[in-house]
């Protein structure tokens, strides 16, 4: 699955900080894709080396299981 690129990481950053925060990254991942998980160096924001470690989809493993309800 492709990740976030340069162009779409540039869009999602509103306040063109250079990096995306949880509120900016949401509006791309609303697919179960835990901003916590990305955000690798933990520090509250994602670099565009970490949001290219977000797949575009989640894999099946990131998807919560229906039939636990």
């Amino acid at each position: 699955s492709a990740a976030i690129t340069s162009q779409t990481f540039q869009a999602l950053d509103a306040d063109k900080s250079g990096s995306l925060s949880e509120a900016e990254f949401s509006k791309y991942s609303s697919a179960g894709v835990d901003f916590d998980d990305a955000d690798v160096n933990g520090d509250g924001k994602l670099t565009l080396s970490e949001a290219q470690t977000v797949p575009s989809t989640p894999t099946e493993s990131t998807n919560t299981n229906p039939m636990a309800n």
